[in-house]
């Protein structure tokens, strides 16, 4: 739906659930709406008595349009711009005020559709001197929760219309760098009237600028804070001064382009921690050894215990609040170089002795985080965790971006790509073994921008990594994106699952540029996830079908749970017929499966065909079930 295709005629008639297709930023992934209502006492704050839910449903609006149209007949389209003109009767402007309390959601945009007429400048600020509540300071939005700011340059000068301390959440993407003092001064002076503001999110469109950046930091009460690849500039300084939110609990920061202004240090401070057992190499066979970076690479922990919490003044208790793909690169002029992340003298990683000279004696922020997203390359990643002090880390995701930093364009020795790959591998070890009570959630992701590197030998994930990861037990979803999976790993992945005992949900593994396992061994790995219902990887080839007999033994089905299993192979196999047999083996490994999802070049085709199989496969058994049931009645 456009943003300005709104009428009175059809408001009661649109699904303010579902997002826009021209919008597909706006969308919170949070599932917990109602931890966004308003709980401002009426009386306390001078507010108006809440509607009566049975007889006005909240609102979403796109446009302003819909709430003029409330002050009909003042209202009126001239050379096809609307205008207010004449006198407004004090019923039409209470029955507006009625109209914008049932407001609880607005999107703030430029963008407009060729087929509705604008509103002529100067009609808002008519309206608000002709407000009944001018002189009340209620808020023209009192039952505002989201508020979406997506490409509004012009737009966002009717910013002082958005103060309401009702506001929850906040949502900006798509602001030019000639807005940023507008946007600023909203920051700024909504701080102070919604102090009980929950969520931010920033991107992914456009750049915020650090003062923009650092206005955000004033909300007290803020839980969750999402920087998506729109901060020109990221430091150590900024990132200590995020961590000072006394109530973040949830961060995500996207900071692949992002230029360092001053080096990062490598803080690098742990408390104490059980030791972590070597992973089981033995059941991998050929060359697969795990990646260990030995004492000449520079990297050192402190065994040191975490300082108490700092004091902070109490605050009033605001209520709960409230989800990478690659980004578009952000427009920003006054970024010379939005590639680099190091600075163009690239020193030689400091010795662990160095390390533990420049170091913080232990964490200093973050106290209450339990969602952890990161990309960004790998001295980022080692910051933002060497910050963080929880230890109720519940969900984390860790994306390496590995570029190529060269202004001269030449391919950087491979060696620092290696060294980056063993640095995350360490560091990956260190956050499993720091929250393996709490974690049950983890993504590990790789982005490369060069092509070269992405198919060379340091793009295969670590055996360590690898091995560490199933050995936690409380993992519930796992993914691994963006690596290679060697033929060792896929030939130990059946009996490294079955040795860890697993509550596995979701496991999602790559599907491109991987050997894959065999459909054989896909029965044996479901059978060690029991709990599975989405499940991911790459399939070696169609051939090798296990053959049951007609009609399949009691032993041969397998009831299992599985929904989702998101599959491909390389190519297409010669004999279509052997799709059927490989249909009704998934039919009797997963009777419940809902969909099979493709991959664009991994033989799409043919899966969705063997998925038709599937479908066909369960509607004779359930047409079968209708025939015995009604033998049996006859």
């Amino acid at each position: 739906m456009s943003i300005t295709s709104i009428s009175t005629e059809d408001i009661d008639l649109l699904d303010f659930e579902s997002p826009s297709p021209d919008y597909p930023v706006m969308v919170s992934h949070s599932s917990d709406r109602s931890s966004l209502s308003p709980t401002l006492d009426s009386a306390k704050h001078g507010l108006p008595a809440p509607l009566n839910e049975d007889l006005a449903e909240p609102l979403a609006l796109q446009s302003f349009l819909p709430i003029l149209q409330e002050l009909k007949p003042a209202l009126v389209l001239v050379d096809n711009v609307y205008h207010l003109r004449g006198a407004i009767s004090k019923g039409h402007l209470r029955q507006l005020s009625t109209y914008a309390r049932r407001i609880t959601e607005f999107t703030l945009t430029d963008k407009q559709d060729l087929n509705e007429h604008p509103i002529a400048p100067g009609t808002l600020l008519h309206l608000l001197s002709r407000l009944p509540n001018r002189d009340t300071q209620e808020p023209f939005f009192p039952s505002l929760n989201r508020l979406y700011i997506i490409e509004a340059d012009s737009s966002l000068a009717h910013w002082p219309l958005f103060l309401t301390p009702s506001l929850r959440s906040l949502e900006v993407s798509g602001i030019s760098e000639v807005q940023q003092n507008t946007l600023m001064s909203y920051l700024v002076t909504l701080a102070d009237e919604a102090s009980s503001l929950s969520s931010i999110k920033l991107g992914p469109l456009g750049c915020i600028s650090r003062e923009s950046m650092k206005a955000c930091l004033n909300f007290g009460n803020l839980r969750e804070l999402q920087l998506l690849d729109v901060v020109p500039t990221f430091d150590l300084e900024l990132l200590q001064e995020i961590g000072k939110l006394p109530e973040l609990e949830t961060l995500v920061l996207d900071a692949r382009r992002a230029v360092s202004s001053r080096p990062f240090r490598n803080v690098r401070a742990l408390p104490p921690r059980e030791p972590m057992p070597p992973p089981p190499s033995s059941l991998f066979g050929g060359t697969g050894h795990p990646l260990v970076w030995g004492s000449d690479s520079g990297f050192s922990l402190q065994e040191q215990s975490p300082p108490p919490p700092p004091v902070i003044p109490s605050r009033a208790p605001s209520p709960s609040p409230l989800e990478p793909g690659v980004r578009a690169p952000s427009p920003c002029p006054s970024v010379e170089n939005p590639i680099a992340l190091e600075p163009s003298t690239v020193e030689p990683p400091p010795r662990p002795a160095d390390v533990m000279d420049d170091a913080p004696s232990a964490r200093v922020g973050f106290y209450k985080l339990t969602k952890l997203h990161v990309v960004g390359e790998i001295k980022l990643l080692e910051d933002v965790i060497g910050h963080v002090a929880s230890t109720n880390v519940n969900e984390l995701s860790l994306s390496l971006s590995i570029r190529n930093n060269n202004k001269k364009g030449r391919a950087p020795p491979s060696t620092i790509f290696v060294d980056h790959v063993k640095r995350f591998s360490s560091l990956t070890q260190e956050v499993l073994s720091k929250w393996k009570e709490t974690l049950t959630s983890v993504c590990i992701h790789r982005q490369w921008e060069d092509v070269q590197q992405a198919s060379s030998p340091s793009s295969i994930l670590p055996h360590a990594i690898f091995e560490h990861l199933f050995l936690q037990q409380s993992l519930e979803r796992l993914e691994i994106s963006g690596w290679s999976i060697d033929s060792d790993l896929w030939d130990g992945l059946r009996h490294l699952i079955i040795a860890a005992p697993s509550k596995l949900k979701v496991l999602h593994l790559p599907v491109n540029g991987t050997k894959g396992i065999s459909l054989t061994k896909l029965r044996s790995i479901v059978e060690a996830c029991p709990h599975l219902v989405s499940f991911q990887c790459g399939i070696k080839h169609l051939s090798n079908i296990p053959s049951y007999p007609i009609p399949a033994l009691a032993a041969d089905m397998l009831n299992h749970g599985l929904e989702e299993l998101s599959v491909g192979n390389p190519s297409p196999h010669d004999d279509p017929q052997r799709l059927l047999l490989v249909a009704r083996y998934l039919d009797t490994l997963f009777p419940w499966l809902i969909r099979i999802r493709t991959h664009p070049g991994n033989n799409e085709q043919q899966w969705d065909y063997i998925y038709d199989l599937v479908k066909m496969c369960q509607i004779s058994r359930l047409d079968h079930g209708s025939r015995s049931d009604a033998s049996t009645e006859s």
